[in-house]
């Protein structure tokens, strides 16, 4: 699958500018089979860039708004009382939103809030 857009094009134009500097010749283990770690059953076809920016550092925005998200769950459990829990809880839908057009996988979407809890 080719990857479109302005990330995908920005890491086949530095691949290629690598290439043509011979930054690849003479690698350890050329012309054999990449010795892969475990894969991720969530990254589809785009794994591959995926471990590339984690390894790099990146953090994709749909991963820190799920511990955002889980932090203020914990928050809302923990304050019952609070006279702010309801805005907090509104707050937290409008983060599980993004949070879910975000995903790579719909199997990784969560669930809003009811306007009552923690019940």
């Amino acid at each position: 699958m080719t990857h479109t857009g302005r990330l995908g094009d920005w890491m086949e134009q530095m691949m290629k500018e690598a290439q043509q500097r011979g930054d690849f010749d003479n690698l350890p283990g050329k012309g054999k089979p990449l010795a892969l770690p475990n894969s991720d059953p969530f990254a589809g076809p785009d794994e591959l860039v995926y471990r590339t920016l984690k390894e790099a550092g990146f953090t994709p925005e749909w991963v820190e708004l799920r511990k955002k998200i889980v932090a203020e769950i914990n928050w809302l459990r923990e304050n019952k009382s609070d006279p702010m829990r309801p805005s907090r809880v509104v707050e937290t839908n409008v983060m599980i939103d993004r949070h879910n057009r975000q995903v790579p996988n719909p199997t990784l979407s969560l669930p809003k809030l009811p306007s009552t809890f923690p019940e």
